[in-house]
């Protein structure tokens, strides 16, 4: 620790911090542009000078730049002096000689970092009469638009682009007062952090365009906490709404998780909402024209009445995109025993097993900021990147990790980016980085910074997995290697002995548990003499985990039988249950049957129900199948408790209601449930029958609270979710104290001012009456003189530290040391490599895509516009057999379990890593409906050149009309 005074004040702070950055901890208000909390300090703006002086006894001192400034015991510094003030003045006055003065046009109006320090520096008359410097804009793809006139060239953009988020595409060029920010020619932006330039730049010239097309000013939403639905990493999120739509996704600080930063899927995702697919109103294959609430409601309630004189047979089907409360009630509804996973077997398996044991306490998890501080990192058969993006970046953080220390070994404290970037004391630069080895089928984004990659299928990756598992614990494997297997399985034997931070990072993109077995089999090898070793698993959906956990209720040696609640297991008990001519139903939660099975598995599945109701909010082809669709609130219409892949549970928040305007029809899942539970009783009470009186307990449920409580007394491992329900009864204001224009709203409706919505089921006020929420229920980060999302250093213990009022969400499990340990039984393989000349079989795998794979994402048309076509990847040899091209097209052909083929022309990508005789198919949303899905990947395939070949396809045309990027 060190004491220093600052403008005569003395103050105890971290020693070694640079001077801006202990300013802001202590609530000194200091002007700044290039430094970022998470990016360190470079010095290029030099906004932030400050006095420094030599002791008590010095009147001059001289001028320093806070942010390049280590403080020490016994700094005398001033930043309220007038020579300080000056200067920053002057430097923003030099700053703004080329920027625009379209401050009422600009869409960082209200938000606008550069505004905050113009008016912190007191720099107000504009001097400057001459002509203004220009530049032309860039096309950047649909996520971002680009106002290059507006920049002041504090290099957050590249800094963030290339040397944090290791983009390619983005760079400073020219030099001088001509610098200019963008690609060598328009063309879409390629890395997956893109979105962040929006909030990372201080100004305009970085805006987020699908908040464009629908704009409205940042003090006009109503906005809530939000967890991001698009992957299980639990991302912190705040959509913001007006009109009956949601109009943006921005960051929302979690110390422990996202931090500063979202991927683009999760920032650009939220169209989903408002899609022309979405289900509006009560619909119902016989095509009545009576779709009213009462008449969907109808249909439950005579269900619920069948359920309880025991004439009909009703199983539910669950979603691991829908919240903890939405499963519960289903579940309640139907009975424990009827209630399926709604996941396919193999994720099924592995959610299974990973849930248990971390209700064991075997697995110490990782979230991103433990992830960020590894010293090794393995992964192994899974392309992250795609999958859970966010822990994607924080590895890349780590690889730097080595470099730091590196670096303060000679003197060089953390926050000097540009010294710490470039110091190396190895002759190979690489050398300096964490080592990073990756197992995976294909080529990942995070190979330009891995020491060692492998590319193998995922089935023998499993295999090198348990080989390694096994020498680290001493003991001997029956694995037959090839040298280049042998050789990377040592690297990473070497690597764990040697490391003492490590992580295992794994997950079911390729849909093979053994994954999952093996991975576990290394972290338990290594934890007992590793006590920092991490662990994690990248589950596909928001909820996967809590899904599992809600039966969770057998051990793991118990082999897959009928108890187990898979959907092949359903499909048998519905056609037993036919046979004894009772009426079968089946509900289906906020989930596409088509996603989860083979094409003619689910229509063998469907014959066996004499109804089918699903409950969603989107339109996908098995709400074409169902006899009644019933539309249901969204993650921005209602609340809910989510457990991250972290085992992290965390609440959303609604930031609009469904009591009128456009989705006035829908409700929450839940609330279907609970009201013709109601209903039945209601019915049953007046003709004095108390037998049948179905389900008492959903009958005491009148909040989503409620539920969160029965949930916690009936799951033991849910059992402190409870203590995330909000205390207090003081509401919280959803709309900022600047919020405009709430008569104007309504005013072809009626002059008079309506009555604000009113909100029982959470904290939050659809107005501005209401205390600011901060905390765990921040919604937004203001404070007076810092409107933009920098303010958010007001609300944290320490700059980049966590919340003053506490972070969301609530660990579930701890890892125990003590456990005893748990060793999977290696899983033997045949090599998958299966392709020869005389034949035309290859072995498919599934592969992810961070913009295509995801159900809900996958509909804003944003997302939908960058993502990759139907296409398979193959290496060179292969595709040269086939006698194809990259881009040409192969018809894939698939034997189906109950039908003889299902057929998908797919585009061809070569991939050189990837081994002989195997593929990778991309699993994007809607080619699941040419029947391209297995159940239990791989599956073999035939590939045959498509003779009426596609024409290449071309996704974004530039503005000067030429083709810039295909995907």
């Amino acid at each position: 620790m060190a004491t220093i005074t600052i403008d005569g004040q003395q103050y105890t702070v971290d020693a070694g911090k640079n001077l801006l950055e202990v300013c802001l901890s202590v609530e000194i208000d200091l002007p700044y542009f290039c430094w970022h909390p998470a990016m360190g300090s470079v010095g290029a703006c030099r906004q932030c000078a400050a006095k420094q002086f030599a002791d008590e006894n010095d009147s001059c001192g001289w001028l320093v730049t806070a942010c390049m400034t280590p403080v020490q015991d016994g700094n005398i510094f001033s930043v309220a002096d007038t020579q300080a003030v000056d200067f920053r003045a002057t430097v923003i006055e030099s700053l703004m000689t080329n920027h625009p003065h379209d401050c009422p046009v600009c869409e960082e109006g209200g938000e606008c970092h550069l505004q905050d320090m113009t008016e912190m520096s007191g720099h107000t008359l504009r001097r400057y009469r001459g002509k203004k410097r220009t530049h032309r804009n860039q096309y950047l793809g649909p996520l971002i638009n680009h106002e290059m006139n507006r920049c002041i060239s504090c290099y957050r953009c590249v800094r963030f682009y290339k040397d944090y988020a290791g983009g390619k595409d983005l760079s400073a060029q020219a030099s001088h007062n001509h610098v200019y920010f963008g690609r060598e020619k328009s063309g879409v932006l390629e890395n997956e952090f893109a979105g962040n330039l929006v909030e990372v730049c201080p100004t305009g010239v970085f805006t987020d365009k699908t908040f464009s097309a629908h704009y409205s000013r940042k003090w006009d939403l109503q906005t809530a906490p939000g967890i991001c639905h698009h992957c299980a990493v639990g991302c912190n999120t705040t959509p913001g709404s007006r009109y009956d739509s949601i109009r943006r996704v921005v960051n929302r600080y979690h110390s422990e998780i996202n931090g500063y930063f979202l991927c683009d899927r999760g920032r650009f995702g939220y169209a989903y909402n408002h899609h022309a697919e979405r289900l509006m109103t009560v619909e119902n294959r016989a095509g009545d024209e009576l779709k009213t609430l009462e008449k969907g409601l109808e249909r439950l309630v005579s269900v619920a009445s069948e359920l309880a004189t025991g004439k009909a047979f009703c199983v539910g089907v669950g979603s691991p995109r829908s919240s903890l409360e939405n499963n519960f009630a289903l579940r309640e509804f139907v009975g424990v025993d009827n209630f399926y996973h709604g996941v396919s077997s193999a994720d099924y398996v592995s959610h299974r097993q990973l849930a248990q044991l971390m209700v064991e306490r075997q697995l110490d998890i990782a979230s991103i900021s433990d992830a960020e501080k590894a010293d090794a990192i393995i992964i192994l058969g899974e392309d992250i990147a795609e999958t859970a993006p966010r822990m994607s970046l924080a590895l890349r953080q780590a690889v730097g990790n080595k470099r730091l220390k590196s670096a303060a070994d000679v003197g060089i404290d953390a926050w000097q980016d540009a010294a710490v970037r470039h110091y190396s004391p190895y002759e190979n630069s690489a050398d300096a980085n964490t080592p990073l080895l990756i197992a995976s089928l294909t080529s990942t984004r995070l190979d330009d910074v891995a020491a060692a990659t492998i590319h193998s299928d995922p089935q023998h990756i499993a295999q090198l997995g348990f080989y390694i598992a096994a020498t680290l614990s001493g003991k001997t494997s029956d694995v037959e290697l090839s040298l280049d297997e042998k050789t990377w399985a040592d690297a990473v034997i070497a690597t764990l002995e040697e490391a003492s931070q490590p992580i295992i990072v794994a997950g079911c993109g390729y849909q093979q548990p053994a994954l999952l077995e093996s991975s576990i089999n290394i972290f338990s090898a290594i934890k007992s003499a590793k006590p920092k070793a991490r662990y994690y698993y990248a589950l596909p959906e928001v909820n996967s985990l809590g899904l599992a956990l809600l039966t969770q209720d057998r051990t793991l040696d118990q082999k897959l039988d009928r108890k187990d609640h898979t959907l092949l297991t359903l499909w048998e008990q519905l056609t037993a249950v036919k046979k004894q001519g009772r009426r079968t139903v089946m509900i289906v939660l906020e989930n596409d049957l088509y996603r989860r099975m083979e094409h003619d598995s689910v229509a063998q599945l469907l014959e066996a129900v004499d109804e089918l109701i699903v409950l969603d909010h989107l339109r996908h082809p098995t709400t074409q199948q169902a006899d009644w669709c019933l539309p249901v609130s969204t993650a921005f219409e209602s609340q809910g408790t989510l457990v991250s892949a972290e085992g992290r549970a965390q609440r959303s928040y609604s930031v609009l209601s469904t009591e009128s305007g456009l989705y006035c029809n829908a409700r929450h899942a839940w609330r279907w449930l609970v009201d013709a539970v109601n209903a039945v009783n209601a019915v049953n009470e007046s003709r004095r029958r108390g037998s049948d009186v179905s389900n008492e307990k959903m009958t005491s449920w009148q909040h989503c609270d409620d539920i969160t409580r029965s949930i916690s007394q009936e799951i033991d491992c849910l059992g402190a979710i409870t203590s995330l329900i909000p205390e207090g009864n003081t509401p919280l204001a959803r709309q900022s104290h600047r919020y405009s224009g709430r008569t104007a709203m309504h005013a072809n409706i009626a002059v008079a001012e309506t009555k604000p919505t009113q909100d029982t089921e959470s904290p939050f006020n659809y107005s501005m009456e209401g205390r600011p929420s901060h905390g765990p229920l921040e919604n937004s980060a203001w404070s007076p003189g810092w409107n933009s999302n920098q303010a958010i250093h007001k609300f944290q213990q320490d700059v980049a530290g966590r919340l003053r009022g506490g972070e969301s969400g609530l660990r579930l499990f701890e890892f125990s040391r003590s456990a005893p340990a748990v060793y999977f039984q290696q899983r033997l393989h045949h090599r998958a490599n299966v392709y020869e000349k005389s034949s035309d079989k290859w072995l498919l795998f599934p592969l992810q895509s961070v913009f295509g794979s995801d159900e809900l994402s996958a509909r804003a048309d944003a997302i939908a516009e960058l993502t990759l076509k139907p296409c398979v990847f193959l290496n060179k040899a292969d595709a040269e057999a086939l006698h194809v091209v990259e881009w040409d097209t192969l018809l894939c052909s698939v034997k189906a379990q109950f039908s003889m083929k299902a057929q998908q022309q797919l585009y061809v990508r070569i991939d050189d890593v990837i081994p002989s005789g195997v593929a990778g198919a991309l699993l994007l949303v809607g080619q699941h409906d040419q029947g391209l899905l297995s159940s239990h990947w791989p599956v073999a395939v035939e590939l045959v050149k498509d003779a009426s070949s596609l024409p290449k396809p071309i996704h974004i045309i530039a503005s000067s009309g030429e083709s810039d990027y295909v995907r």
